[in-house]
């Protein structure tokens, strides 16, 4: 089982987040699970710039950063976690900026309404799996 998970504290391995976080994925670690963990303050991910060129097109990404690299490992990935501090009642801004660069280059442009939420489609099928 491949398991990626996302930490989007400024502390890193050193704060709450983390607290929380660590012994997780210890016990998915002790079950026999890879697990890849990224902590967002050591990433370069630069914001969505929304011209959907990427998804329009179908390519990659013109942004050259670090998110080629985590693209493919999400898609193969069976279990997605995402750890952040709350800001406001919501998650922070670089979880906001990664979750944002995680729509293309799967997501469709245009916006669908289901179950009375609004989202964009995904054109490139992932397997099943799960999100903490």
């Amino acid at each position: 089982m491949k398991i990626i998970a996302i930490n989007s504290s400024p502390a890193g391995n050193k704060g709450y987040t983390a607290m929380l976080l660590t012994p997780f994925l210890k016990g998915m670690k002790d079950a026999g699970a890879e697990v890849n963990l990224y902590l967002t303050k050591d990433l370069k991910i630069n914001p969505c710039c929304g011209q959907f060129t990427c998804s329009i097109k179908n390519i990659d990404c013109f942004q050259k950063d670090d998110m080629v690299e985590i693209h493919p490992q999400l898609l193969e990935a069976d279990i997605w976690v995402f750890a952040t501090p709350l800001y406001i009642s919501g998650m922070n801004g670089p979880m906001k900026t990664f979750m944002d660069r995680m729509l293309i280059p799967w997501g469709e442009t245009y916006v669908i309404l289901e179950d009375g939420r609004s989202h964009h489609p995904m054109k490139k099928k992932k397997k099943e799996g799960k999100v903490f």
